[in-house]
């Protein structure tokens, strides 16, 4: 089956038209990624030694449109791994069709909801499963079965979102390096005092509502949503099974806002999320660090500032300055919560806006409350003609005592510096 899908897409590669265009509705890309060291998985995972390098596939199709007042969308992700079956996937992004009946508009399907306003952290993106095989800054996104209904007026943009399954999110292969081998064995829903194991997509009444609007220079945003917790799973064990790996989602209201702020040429960006976890103190779940894990209320915060400097020649250079801490508790449990919980984010942006859209990219985590951990990447991408794109990047992690000691922030990527290259066509 791998095999027989890794030719499919490598097939659609070659039939795509020669005149493709980078403003295409479709992409393909061929990923090659190296690490540097050495790595073997958990003792109780077998200590079996992980792959030094990965090669493999990525496909995204996309297609608007409308029909005799109907108004649909597609968008369609594939991954076909050379290695590694489990790494290998076709999901929809959006899948969806709606109509619009004059201020309203209805749509029901998959839907992707992207409300994060930063470059490095995203606080308020807690809609939508993860697919979780790619960098742990940020996984990508599965599309969430809802229906939306938005409503527009001259004061704002209200949507009402209802979400009637709970998707598991995916998780690669225990060799890959990411995740360190953490695969759960089960994923589970936790909702009071009731640990219930999830089947893939478990039928659960979810709601959101979600306001949107400019105030001149000020782009505000505040949402309130009663769900399923899909962004911070706890992975761990229950006392009956303690060497068994698993996930567990909780049942969350989290309220948000996000805002961004216009001086100039300036930007000031703010995001904040106060989480309320629906978990009875009869749930136990032991932490697979050690320990019991305690499910706890907190809340997320992040502050960033953006500034692009054109030159005279046609270069720019973008800075960005970012910020997240978590507030409300203390050291250990903020470790608990994130892995970014204080840290700070610098990054550059340098492109040179040629026909070849030559750019540099720079970008560096620093905790400031955990000694010695730090996570750094630059790269380097540029059109090759109308249809190719070429992208050459390195990723590195140092962590320190902290990490050692207690196995949480950046210790799942320790000795996971890698190089990437990957090439991809748009058709």
């Amino acid at each position: 089956m791998k095999n027989i899908f890794f030719t499919v897409i490598i097939g659609a590669l070659s039939l795509v038209s020669e005149t493709a265009y980078a403003d295409g509705r479709g992409e393909i890309s061929l990923n090659y990624r190296y690490y540097t060291q050495k790595k073997y998985t958990d003792v109780l995972l077998g200590n079996e030694k992980q792959p030094t390098d990965l090669k493999f596939v990525k496909l995204s199709l996309e297609e608007r449109d409308d029909w005799k007042g109907w108004e649909y969308n597609l968008s369609l992700v594939a991954r076909a791994d050379e290695k590694y079956q489990e790494n290998s996937y076709v999901d929809f992004n959006e899948l969806n069709i709606g109509r619009s009946l004059g201020n309203w508009q209805f749509s029901a399907g998959y839907h992707m909801f992207m409300w994060s306003r930063l470059e490095a952290y995203h606080v308020v993106d807690v809609l939508n499963s993860r697919i979780n095989d790619g960098n742990i800054e940020r996984f990508e996104k599965l599309g969430e079965k809802s229906i939306v209904a938005s409503h527009y007026t001259s004061i704002g943009t209200m949507k009402f979102i209802y979400m009637p399954y709970f998707t598991e999110g995916f998780y690669p292969d225990p060799l890959m390096r990411i995740f360190d081998g953490l695969e759960p064995v089960r994923q589970n829903v936790v909702s009071g005092n009731e640990v219930k194991s999830s089947d893939e997509e478990d039928q659960y009444n979810q709601f959101a509502v979600y306001y949107a609007h400019q105030f001149g220079d000020l782009d505000l945003t505040v949402f309130a949503m009663d769900h399923i917790d899909r962004t911070r799973p706890i992975f761990g064990a229950r006392p009956s099974t303690p060497t068994t790996l698993e996930a567990f989602y909780v049942d969350v209201l989290d309220i948000g806002a996000a805002a961004t702020f216009f001086w100039g040429e300036q930007t000031f960006k703010f995001e904040y999320l106060y989480s309320d976890f629906n978990a009875d103190d009869s749930v136990a779940i032991l932490d697979y660090t050690g320990g019991t894990r305690e499910v706890f209320d907190y809340q997320l915060a992040s502050i960033g500032h953006e500034y692009t400097h054109n030159y005279a020649n046609n270069w720019s250079s973008s800075f960005y300055t970012e910020y997240q801490y978590v507030l409300g508790v203390g050291k250990e449990k903020r470790g608990q919560a994130q892995i970014f919980q204080n840290d700070l984010f610098i990054g550059h942006r340098f492109a040179l806006n040629d026909a070849y859209s030559n750019e540099f990219t720079l970008g560096l985590y620093i905790d400031l409350e955990r000694n010695g951990e730090a996570l750094y990447y630059l790269s380097y991408e540029r059109r090759l003609n109308n249809a190719w794109k070429a992208k050459v990047n390195f990723r590195g992690v140092t962590i320190g005592d902290d990490a050692e000691s207690d196995r949480r922030g950046l210790y799942i990527l320790d000795g996971d510096d890698e190089l990437g290259v990957t090439l991809t066509r748009f058709f």
